[in-house]
Order: C-alpha cells, then structure tokens, then sequence
C-alpha cells in the first residue's frame, strides 16, 4: 500500500521534497498501527533522501496544537 501510494504522489514528491526518483532502498516501520493498520515509517530512497510517512493528515494535529496552546493561556 504504501510503495502504491508513493507511485500516486511522484509530483507531489518531486515539487515538496525535490524527489525525483522514486527507487526506494529501504522502509523503516514505526510505531503502532493506526488506521487500517497503517503505521508512520521512515523512507530512504535509492538517492539517499529520507522522508517520513505518516498515515494521517497532520492538519488535525497542528490545529488540536494550536488551539491547546490558546488555551493554556486563556486558564
């Protein structure tokens, strides 16, 4: 699934992370399973770039950061 996902999301890849080839050398999993048993993992393509993957979208973490530090200082 996720060697599936990174073909889908070559562009996006190459205009986020400047990474042009997708040959991957190895996937470190970490963590817990989340979500259909997806679990975070750390990529390192052949090129020697890293990336991590994380099975969720990270816009709900930053705002559950964001509105926890309102907040805190709002207490």
């Amino acid at each position: 699934m996720l060697l599936s996902r990174l073909q889908q999301d070559q562009s996006l890849l190459f205009t986020h992370f400047s990474i042009e080839e997708i040959g991957v050398k190895s996937i470190e999993y970490l963590g817990d399973p989340h979500k259909d048993g997806e679990r975070a993992a750390l990529i390192l393509f052949n090129s020697g770039q890293k990336l991590m993957y994380k099975p969720r979208s990270l816009a709900t973490v930053s705002y559950t950061h964001l509105r926890a530090h309102e907040t805190r200082g709002n207490l």
